[in-house]
């Protein structure tokens, strides 16, 4: 597992996401795995065989894109079609090593059929990648070439938002790849999801670069201190003299009670009112015999379930 440093990402971004079986401690692995958009024919030949949607005969076809599998797939295609302007580039960049097939030459690259395929999917304006089937490694590799090697910027744009669609289960990951493409709307939505996970937990560490690691200890926090904050301020309410009864049985209550539930604050995603009801409400109706003083707490539960929700869950660098 490779630790990232800054906000430089490993030369493989896949490098520095973990497998299913070492996920980070309660993420979800995903129920689809590596799902193809598109059935696989039968190979050609032992070695290759041509992708259902870019056959030899594809029209206007100039070039064949080889992947790295076995048998390899071959992607027949229009390259100024998929590519535009960005083929020049990409075409000088892979002239070595070429062979010919039916006049057309062969391009043999080191990227899988599922990462060539969501990008030529993607860039094909008859034809969309279905992100929906395809797996999160498979997204962060797509990402990295179209990003980091092929340079196509919306290739890169339409993976993060694929990636999206895994927050729940890749929050550590996707913040950290989202910082690193300066996409601050995916780690804002991100963010929330992170605040139930121990930042300091070995799994972790080897994912966060030094950056989002900054980033998501100043959010975590600083929700903790929000929190704690939140019931200190809420004395005066509780010292007011009460009508019905003129007696500080509430007060009394409050004084030795808040202090243990300020002490039990120590998560960014604690349930506060869960909390409250726990160490406050539940002994208040054995020790505080004023009704209107119970209504009082109810209240202040109240109180702290709306202000808690208002405490900043992302971090600053998105805001």
């Amino acid at each position: 597992m490779l630790v990232v440093q800054h906000s430089q990402m490993p030369s493989s971004l896949t490098a520095a996401i973990p497998s299913t079986s070492n996920s980070l401690p309660e993420a979800t692995p995903l129920s689809d795995s590596h799902l193809s958009q598109t059935p696989t024919t039968v190979p050609s030949t032992d070695s290759y065989y041509f992708h259902p949607r870019y056959q030899s005969h594809t029209p206007g076809a100039d070039f064949v894109l080889a992947s790295s599998d076995q048998p390899q797939c071959w992607f027949a295609i229009d390259s100024q079609r998929l590519f535009g302007t960005a083929w020049s580039d990409f075409e000088k960049a892979h002239r070595r090593g070429r062979e010919s097939h039916q006049a057309l030459p062969v391009i043999h690259l080191n990227e899988s059929r599922a990462v060539l395929e969501n990008i030529l999917l993607t860039m094909d304006p008859e034809a969309m990648p279905d992100f929906g089937q395809t797996d999160f490694e498979t997204i962060v590799s797509t990402l990295e070439i179209a990003a980091n090697k092929f340079n196509l910027s919306g290739v890169e744009k339409l993976c993060l938002f694929a990636l999206s669609l895994h927050v729940e289960s890749y929050p550590i990951e996707i913040f950290t790849l989202a910082l690193h493409y300066s996409a601050d709307w995916l780690a804002k939505r991100a963010s929330p999801h992170t605040l139930k996970f121990d930042l300091q937990d070995a799994k972790c560490q080897d994912v966060l670069s030094q950056e989002s690691l900054a980033s998501l200890l100043e959010l975590h926090t600083h929700r903790i201190v929000e929190a704690k904050k939140i019931i200190c301020s809420l004395t005066p309410f509780v010292k007011q003299t009460c009508q019905d009864c003129h007696t500080d049985e509430l007060e009394k209550l409050w004084i030795r009670k808040s202090e243990e539930m300020i002490q039990k604050i120590n998560r960014p995603d604690q349930n506060l009112t869960q909390l409250f009801n726990r160490i406050i409400l539940r002994p208040a109706f054995y020790e505080v015999t004023c009704p209107s003083c119970l209504d009082r707490l109810l209240e202040i539960g109240g109180e702290i379930e709306h202000r808690w929700k208002a405490v900043r869950s992302y971090n600053l660098s998105v805001e």
